[in-house]
């Protein structure tokens, strides 16, 4: 992971915070069981079916992660919102 910041390969080396890392680092062990091919650093852009799915997957599921943060903090602060 210490090369993320230091990879000079590709424009789209990871370049976020370090939480942002760590989040990507999970998510990668997931991606190979879909392409490990898509993990490998190129200066070529790589697209595969399953790459472009293992994507769609994970917004959507980090999305629906953080909605249901989001309620659950709601709830708890008693946020009951404007209707």
């Amino acid at each position: 992971m210490s090369q993320w910041y230091h990879e000079a390969t590709s424009e789209w080396t990871l370049d976020y915070p370090p939480f942002f890392a760590y989040f990507e680092w999970c998510l990668s062990h997931v991606a190979k069981l879909f392409d490990p091919k898509m993990l490998e650093i190129s200066k070529e852009p790589y697209a595969s079916e399953k790459a472009v799915l293992f994507q769609r997957l994970s917004v959507i599921s980090t999305d629906v992660m953080l909605l249901i943060g989001v309620v659950s903090y709601c709830r708890a602060a008693g946020w009951k919102g404007t209707g």
